[in-house]
């Protein structure tokens, strides 16, 4: 073996090495990965209320708004 082919080895091993190393660190937990769905689901569900009774409470508002404005022009 020369030595360009111990290098090759060398970093063939090391590569080898280092992709052992990420797999081994993107192994998935399903369940911790559930959770976290279910947690974002939770939280996308609150938004959507809160954004729901917002805009009711908007609604409301304009359209007293508007009344109060008619009641004006009809005077």
């Amino acid at each position: 073996m020369d030595d360009f082919d111990v290098k090759l080895n060398q970093i063939f091993h090391d590569s080898e090495k280092e992709l052992k190393n990420i797999w081994s660190k993107t192994v998935i937990d399903w369940s911790e990965m559930e959770a976290l769905q279910n947690q974002f689901d939770e939280k996308l569900k609150a938004e959507r209320r809160e954004r729901k009774i917002k805009y009711k409470g908007l609604k409301r508002q304009n359209r007293a708004e508007l009344r109060e404005i008619l009641k004006k022009l009809k005077v």
